[in-house]
Parts: structure tokens; sequence; C-alpha cells
């Protein structure tokens, strides 16, 4: 699959397929728990050092998040393929097809960036409004402090709105670098055509993993080291199954 000139067509596919994929994530993860949890804690510890550095740290975290996650999506494709995981496969997408996840990871960050000015923007007009409205009264009322949340809880439903067509964008995209030779541009509008395709089923999917996900915090967190590899092997085989049918496994 790896190395194509042929760009896929992304498939449409049925609503009831998000549960397969996080039922075979799980049991490709109990193939090899011990890497895979590895393989999470150090991806965490890349994370929290990187968020650690003042200024640079989440710019940098944002730009290294395609070419990671491409190689969790390689580490993927070997455990799919039944072959053991190594460790160092996490690293893969330093080794391949680097230039154009960073494209991608720059990309993805002037998005967030952008959305998070509308939502500030929002947040100053609406909230600036309130609190101009305190100080000309020379007091603060209760009316002030749910004026000032309206306008925190608006911004952040913008924010929200707009981050999941961004999203959408970036579902795929790395794996479409990785595996279909794809240009960064090419694989944002395929990743976002198949999502727009299949919003169903991806719908389906973010509502279980929400459950799932507040399940994971109950044991302080630690869930999450369960979660996070099941979800990346998942989206793979979300990959697999939309954009290459005829390597997926049934898991009906």
């Amino acid at each position: 699959m790896a190395g194509t000139d042929v760009s896929p067509t992304p498939r449409l596919v049925e609503s009831d397929r998000a549960m397969p994929w996080l039922r075979e994530g799980w049991t490709l993860f109990m193939l090899a728990p011990g890497v895979w949890i590895a393989i999470t804690v150090v991806l965490m510890l890349i994370h929290l050092l990187l968020a650690a550095i003042p200024g640079i740290g989440q710019l940098t975290s944002a730009i290294l998040t395609p070419i990671l996650t491409a190689g969790l999506m390689d580490c993927s494709r070997v455990a799919v393929s039944r072959q053991p995981v190594l460790f160092e496969q996490m690293f893969a997408g330093f080794r391949q097809q680097t230039g154009r996840l960073v494209v991608v990871g720059i990309l993805a960050l002037i998005a967030f960036a952008l959305i998070s000015i509308v939502a500030f923007a929002i947040l100053a007009i609406v909230g600036g409004s309130a609190l101009l409205g305190a100080v000309q009264s020379g007091s603060f009322s209760s009316i002030d402090v749910v004026s000032a949340l309206g306008a925190i809880l608006m911004a952040l439903l913008v924010w929200l709105a707009l981050a999941v067509p961004v999203t959408m964008t970036l579902w795929f995209a790395p794996a479409l670098v990785m595996f279909d030779n794809m240009a960064p541009i090419d694989a944002l509008k395929s990743s976002f055509h198949a999502s727009m395709k299949n919003w169903l089923v991806l719908s389906v999917y973010g509502l279980i993993w929400l459950v799932l996900a507040c399940v994971a915090v109950i044991p302080f967190g630690l869930g999450f080291l369960l979660l996070i590899p099941v979800t990346i092997l998942s989206v793979y085989l979300s990959y697999r199954d939309i954009y290459h049918a005829d390597a997926v496994p049934a898991t009906r």
C-alpha cells in the first residue's frame, strides 16, 4: 500500500463500523500491550515536555503531531499485519515523508490559530461589553458574572464548531501522506472529503469514544494508557476501511 502512485478514493461505510474499529483496535492492542503502553507513555512525555517550554513548546508540539501520528499509523500497519510492533517504529515519520508531514503540521497550526483568534475576538467583544457596562455603573453584579460566563461559553462553542471541520481535514491526512504519497494539500482535501462522506459513522465513533474517555478518567486517568493506543489503532483501521477496503480484515 505504501508508495502508491494512484490516490485512493474514499468510500462510504456503514454507521455500524465504528464499534468494530474500536473492538479490533482492542484486539490488536492486546497482542502487544507492553509495547503499546510504552509508546503511549513516551508520546505523552514528549507532548508534556514540549508544553513546558515557554513560547515555542506548544508550536513545536503542533508541528510535530502529524509526524508522530504518521509513526503511530505505521505501528498500527505492522500490528494489523500481525507482525511484531517495534518501539522505534513510532518515529517512522521522522524517516519517511517528513517534509510533507511538517507542512501538514504548519497548516494545522495556522488553522487552529485562526479559529482561536475568532473565538477570542468574540470573547473580547461580548465579554468586553459586559465589563464596560459594569465599570460604567461602578459595581459588579450577578448579571455581570452571568454575562461574562455567557461570553466565555459562546467563545468556546464557536471554537468547537470551527474545530470540527479542521479536525475532519486532519483525520486521515498523516496516513494519506505516509502510505499513499499524497501531497499535503491533497491529503487534507481528501481527508475532509472522506470525513464529510462518512460523517455519520465518525459521529457515532466520536460519541462512543467520549463514553470510553469518561470511563478512562475514573482510575486517575490511567485508563488512557489503554484508550490512547486503542484509539490509534482504530483510527488506522478507519483509514484502511474507508480508503483500502480490500485490505481490512472482517470485524463484524
